[in-house]
């Protein structure tokens, strides 16, 4: 609610913009075995929602549990699933917020491999809950002997990473917060989380007069992303939970020393690797709420039914932008950036706490494409719809821009959440008018006996452009489009 306490109490003026509510999992005394994690998380979440229902609530967890899965549902993250997406039995969808949890603290003196070998903690693999990792925030080391074990904007040093895990696990963590950092004495190779590094918060025990307290690594990141996603929602109350999450996925940048570390980004393998240690990045709070000088979002929430009720891929939802032509070719060869977020909740397979392959455990599952600057609507739908192929086979099959894509399509279809940049010039941009939102497999389709064919699902999608330049004549130009003609969206049989 109030960020890091160093920077708070030297301002004159607080917005707050959410109010707090806890439960536990943990006793006061003695534990609850980590098998029975998943089951009080569900008792918790409705008796909080039976005593105070909301619509805008933040699950945030920074409890956490070892875990050895590399990537496979567990029976926690699995209710975790289940509470965040819609279901026959509660309609209600919740964003969860959760610690990826931290390593060992004498493990961090191996800084970075420890954090590249040790997994993401339990329930934090949750398909759809948001994961947070950290990053090193803080430099201002004073005590003597002592220098910094990670370099100011490089991931920080107890954070847990998704290296790990099998390529077509769900890429963890979604994003990253500050953290603090630690201490580094090189002469007794010791790692220390020296109290100047961290970051600042209430006590506890605030009532004895114990006001203030350190708080550090992704304990601390779980609570800003929190604190984020308040202010969020705060600004559009009627979002979905599936939007506020794409929104701090979708206005996330690389911390710069974390964007170096596996630089150059010459193969997908090394993308990957950043993905895995870092996430999208850092969520930016301007970028997040509002359309700048330099950048233009549009923020989509619709419905999909994936199949059909004898179980055979449904349709496709085909988008045509309000790209301003004229303001786009006045920028002719300019570089521009066009990113795409694609998010939505997966029902957990009733049955299935593994998976023998990537559709047996969620309920339905998405993707995204846009035609090429060489396609028009006809071959674009003619490359990403076999049907419409069979259907219409004089039509020349288009070529997709996936050299273009910083991710491209196999890397960023893992998990509930796709996110990538294209790009391009100006010139090119103004020749991708469509974006196509269309299924694939998932066990409402293969499960027969579940007769969940006809299910729908909801998505939320965010489009938006940046330039270098100050934009706002195209960011005026496709507001004016848009009041004249509403955002086009087509449905095309599969």
């Amino acid at each position: 609610m109030l960020g890091d306490l160093k920077y708070t109490l030297t301002n004159s003026q607080v917005d707050i913009t959410s109010s707090i509510e806890s439960a536990k999992i943990l006793p006061d005394s003695g534990y609850n075995k980590p098998e029975l994690y998943g089951v009080l998380t569900e008792s918790l979440v409705y008796d909080i929602d039976a005593i105070r229902p909301s619509k805008n609530r933040i699950y945030t967890l920074a409890v956490t549990s070892e875990y050895t899965l590399q990537g496979a549902p567990s029976s926690w993250s699995a209710t975790i699933d289940m509470l965040a997406a819609e279901t026959p039995d509660d309609d209600t969808r919740r964003l969860f917020i959760i610690s990826a949890g931290n390593i060992e603290p004498n493990l961090a003196s191996n800084f970075p491999y420890s954090c590249e070998v040790s997994s993401i903690q339990d329930p934090a693999n949750a398909y759809n809950a948001l994961t947070v990792g950290y990053w090193a925030s803080e430099d201002n080391i004073q005590t003597p002997g002592y220098t910094l074990l990670s370099d100011l904007t490089d991931i920080g040093p107890t954070t847990t990473s998704s290296l790990t895990w099998k390529s077509e696990s769900p890429l963890k963590p979604d994003i990253v917060f500050e953290g603090g950092n630690y201490g580094y004495d090189n002469s007794c190779n010791f790692a220390a989380d020296l109290e100047e590094l961290g970051l600042i918060s209430t006590h506890h025990d605030f009532i004895h007069g114990n006001y203030l307290s350190p708080f550090r690594e992704t304990s601390a990141a779980t609570a800003l992303a929190s604190n984020f996603a308040s202010k969020v929602w705060c600004q559009y109350p009627d979002y979905w939970p599936e939007t506020i999450r794409a929104l701090m996925v979708h206005s996330a940048e690389w911390p710069q020393k974390l964007l170096e570390r596996y630089s150059p980004y010459t193969t997908k393998k090394r993308v990957e690797n950043l993905l895995r240690i870092a996430g999208y990045g850092y969520p930016n709070l301007r970028k997040a709420i509002s359309s700048g000088d330099k950048s233009v979002n549009m923020v989509i929430e619709d419905n999909i039914q994936p199949y059909t009720p004898d179980g055979k891929l449904n349709t496709m939802i085909l988008y045509t932008l309000p790209w301003p032509e004229n303001e786009l070719q006045k920028l002719a060869e300019e570089e521009v950036n066009l990113r795409v977020t694609l998010s939505y909740f997966v029902e957990p397979n009733p049955g299935e706490r593994g998976w023998k392959n990537k559709y047996n455990y969620s309920s339905f599952g998405l993707r995204f494409d846009l035609n090429s600057s060489s396609e028009n609507s006809d071959e674009f739908v003619y490359r990403i719809n076999k049907k419409f192929r069979d259907d219409n086979p004089e039509i020349d099959k288009g070529e997709s821009d996936s050299s273009q894509w910083l991710l491209g399509q196999k890397l960023r279809s893992r998990g509930s959440i796709h996110s990538d940049v294209w790009t391009g010039t100006a010139q090119e941009l103004a020749e991708k008018k469509y974006i196509a939102v269309y299924p694939v497999g998932g066990w409402w389709k293969e499960l027969k006996k579940e007769n969940r064919q006809s299910s729908l699902g909801k998505f939320s999608l965010i489009v938006s452009i940046e330039t270098k330049e100050n934009n706002l004549q195209v960011h005026t130009e496709i507001e004016n489009v848009i009041h004249i003609e509403n955002l086009v969206a087509t449905t095309v049989s599969i």
